[in-house]
């Protein structure tokens, strides 16, 4: 399977990443000197730069009714020339590309009465950090976990992924469900729709904006040379808007992806304060071994597909030494690795944990409990395991 990108959508993934990166190592370096900030700067009034967001993105669902208005009143009204419905359609492919989208539920849900070690769990930890708690867990076969809210009600949903789940123990496990959770009691400005459609509506506008390549546009044409010559001018117009709209994007994801990087910070205090400094750390520190774990999966797949791939995990999980993960986490730092653009690098988030210790709350997972949750983790492993293999076996085959 390709996973090949456009140009346009490569500089825009380039331009998260730079954003990203460069907001992250000022806000450590702010923070790390106050880490008392992370909270007390993330709870008060909203901060004037997401009221700008905000503002932002007003104008931007305003401009696409405007522009779904225009294109409304050139379909109806008698066309003077041929290009009068081309620009309509233009103008309402626009405005559909802003319309409102309820956040997809993740696909793959566990039943309550068939996890109810994880389900209270998950109940009791909501409960300690005062938030809602989940409508549903769902699994995947991805090497992580997400929180989101899902439909027109967002309703809260985890996702663990059964990758990870299977190198954690316990309390990891603990520690990871309550970081995502505390998405639900922190705010978290890339999490709502509002903000997060108006971004992703200027890079789609950019991104369709963009021509393939200058000169191209007679491709495939008869006197395809010719057209492609005449085309130039409005391919160099084209390329302009799209530098413009995309630089609008970064202004707006600018104005908030500082705000959503130290959400995460806070995120990550709010789950320490349930499950403890040290252990949230542990469980940070594997996601260092999505590699290794690929790779393993990978060999399971090429050599015993059709065996189970739960003890192949299991044995996995018991090589995992000490030095492996020091020499990831300096590669890690080395890097600058992190989740994603909205999350700090993942060794800076390591040691912001080191700033503030916080001990796990007493009780919170008996001994029985922890080893009910143990088998419930190894259905979700063997729920998961055709999915993990399918996907290692199309990716040898790209």
């Amino acid at each position: 399977m390709s996973t090949h990108k456009s140009p346009s959508e490569s500089r825009w993934n380039t331009l998260q990443r730079e954003l990203g990166l460069r907001l992250a190592t000022r806000l450590f370096n702010e923070l790390s000197a106050d880490p008392v900030a992370i909270d007390r700067k993330s709870s008060g009034s909203v901060p004037w730069s997401l009221s700008i967001a905000y503002g932002a993105a007003t104008l931007v669902y305003g401009t696409s009714l405007v522009l779904g208005g225009l294109g409304f009143a050139l379909l109806l009204r008698p066309w003077q020339t041929i290009f009068d419905p081309l620009v309509a359609a233009v103008f309402l492919l626009l405005c559909w590309a802003a319309r409102p989208r309820a956040v997809a539920p993740p696909y793959y849900l566990l039943r309550r009465s068939d996890f109810p070690i994880l389900y209270a769990l998950s109940d009791r930890i909501a409960t300690e950090l005062g938030t809602r708690p989940v409508h549903a867990i769902a699994y995947s076969a991805d090497f992580g976990a997400n929180y989101r809210q899902a439909g027109w009600t967002n309703k809260p949903f985890i996702e663990l992924g059964a990758p990870l789940m299977a190198m954690l123990d316990s309390e990891e496990r603990l520690a990871i469900i309550a970081h995502e959770l505390s998405h639900g009691a922190n705010r978290d400005p890339l999490r709502s729709n509002y903000i997060h459609g108006a971004v992703s509506t200027l890079a789609n506008w950019g991104t369709a904006f963009r021509p393939a390549a200058i000169g191209s546009l007679g491709d495939g044409l008869p006197f395809g040379p010719i057209v492609s010559l005449l085309g130039i001018p409005f391919e160099l117009v084209m390329l302009a808007l799209s530098e413009f709209v995309f630089l609008l994007a970064r202004g707006q994801l600018l104005l908030v992806l500082r705000q959503s990087q130290r959400a995460e910070y806070l995120a990550d205090l709010l789950a320490a304060s349930v499950a403890g400094s040290k252990q949230l750390q542990s469980a940070l520190e594997k996601t260092y071994l999505a590699a290794a774990v690929n790779d393993v999966v990978r060999g399971h797949a090429l050599t015993t597909p059709y065996e189970s791939l739960g003890p192949r995990m299991a044995a996995a999980k018991m090589e995992i030494k000490a030095a492996n993960v020091e020499s990831l986490r300096a590669e890690s730092l080395a890097s600058q690795w992190q989740v994603d653009t909205t999350h700090p690098p993942t060794a800076l988030r390591v040691r912001m944990l080191d700033l503030k210790p916080i001990p796990a709350l007493p009780q919170l997972l008996s001994r029985d409990e922890s080893q009910a949750l143990d088998g419930e983790i190894e259905r979700i492993v063997a729920l998961s395991e055709r999915e993990m293999i399918n996907r290692q076996i199309e990716a040898a085959g790209s």
